[in-house]
């Protein structure tokens, strides 16, 4: 697998090892039922449609969603940062 690939495992009982040529590789391993729906996403969210992540993004720009500490200036930098690189 490349950096950003997803890999979907089948359902039956069995090991899973994972094997990295480059140090410093990370993997997060999620179970469960499968959803047997659509799914949908921009960035950070994932609903079942597009109008979910539009209320979702709405809902996140609006603070309905709370907000994430130091966000503001992170946001900044990276603002600053991309500027610069034009």
């Amino acid at each position: 697998m490349e950096e950003g690939e997803i890999a979907v495992l089948e359902t039956e009982e069995g090991d899973v090892e994972v094997l990295s040529a480059n140090e410093g590789c990370g993997c997060l391993v999620f179970g469960g039922d499968p959803l047997n729906q659509p799914v949908a996403w921009v960035g950070p969210f994932v609903m079942t449609t597009q109008e979910e992540i539009r209320q979702a993004m709405i809902d996140y720009q609006t603070g309905i969603l709370g907000s994430i500490p130091g966000s503001d200036k992170r946001y900044e930098q990276t603002r600053i940062a991309n500027q610069n690189r034009s």
